[in-house]
């Protein structure tokens, strides 16, 4: 009889055992599942932006083919990257886990333990900065492969797909939502801005002959001192030539070419002059550079 209750104890001790065994297994692959899941969303949402960019972009099939080894630099480079992060945070976690040992049993940890820590998060900070020169490379190479227009799109490109969602997160308007008077004020203040430049061009067309080169001389003087501030002595010269050129074929267009074209030059205008080549470079690393790209890309040559 004992004997018998022994056995149906030790069949429920090994029965609870294994369940609990299950409960925790299942919930530790639920969390890791989770966590993976956190990460392809976050990989897709990446991916929408760079697509949103390199479709707005319209490259050629050969610039594709221009881009993609690339891109494989890249590829090899994030995953450098990934892995030396990979490694530094497995001993991070180490060192976490001996912090919390040590706070569970409401011990306080050592001095040495939490100066490690600190270090490590460190040294985990300072791996993409380690890379930096090799990134930057790759974007000048990106940069070569561009036309002039492609990186003024590029300077002014705004990421799309999440900004609705970005709106109504941080306590603004989305793009479904009606905006409140400080957009408004915005929305009017540009509105306002792209009229006086509209009828800036109208000027160029209806300056005579004889005044337009000084006036046009006056006009990029004062361009290049304002861009003087934000741009290298190179690009404002770039910029002040693509102006100049955009004055020139605004005055050589007929009236109904100007009136087709008048909203399309004065985006080309905006984009020239508030273009900025760092943000631009800003964009190529983050949306360009993104090796999920490449299956994408290939289908395209």
């Amino acid at each position: 009889m004992k004997k018998s209750k022994f056995i149906v104890s030790l069949t429920l001790i090994v029965f609870f055992s294994a369940t609990l065994c299950f409960i925790m297994s299942y919930h530790g692959k639920t969390i890791a599942q989770e966590m993976e899941n956190g990460k392809d969303i976050k990989k897709q949402f990446h991916l929408m932006q760079s697509l949103y960019l390199i479709n707005s972009l319209k490259l050629t099939s050969e610039q594709v083919k221009s881009l993609l080894p690339v891109l494989e630099e890249a590829r090899t480079l994030s995953d450098e990257i990934e892995s030396k992060k990979g490694s530094i945070e497995t001993q991070l976690i180490q060192k976490l886990d001996k912090v919390n040992a040590d706070l569970a049993e409401n011990v306080e940890p050592s001095q040495e333990t939490l100066t490690g820590l600190k270090e490590m998060k460190k040294e985990m900070n300072a791996v993409p900065g380690e890379y930096k020169d090799k990134m930057n490379a790759l974007v000048d190479k990106v940069n070569k492969i561009l036309t002039d227009e492609q990186k003024n799109i590029l300077a002014t490109y705004k990421s799309e797909g999440m900004q609705e969602n970005r709106g109504q997160k941080e306590g603004r308007p989305g793009k479904g939502d009606k905006a409140g008077p400080p957009q408004r004020d915005k929305a009017n203040k540009e509105g306002k801005k792209f009229n006086k430049l509209q009828k800036a061009l109208v000027t160029v067309r209806e300056t005579p002959e004889n005044e337009y080169k000084q006036k046009k001389d006056e006009v990029l003087a004062k361009l290049a001192a304002i861009m003087g501030n934000k741009c290298s002595w190179s690009e404002v010269q770039k910029k002040v030539a693509k102006v100049s050129q955009i004055m020139d074929k605004t005055r050589s267009l007929s009236n109904d070419e100007f009136e087709a074209q008048r909203e399309s030059i004065c985006n080309e205008l905006v984009s020239v002059v508030m273009g900025n080549k760092k943000q631009g470079n800003k964009k190529i690393m983050r949306l360009m550079l993104n090796p999920d790209l490449i299956p994408v890309l290939e289908k395209r040559i």
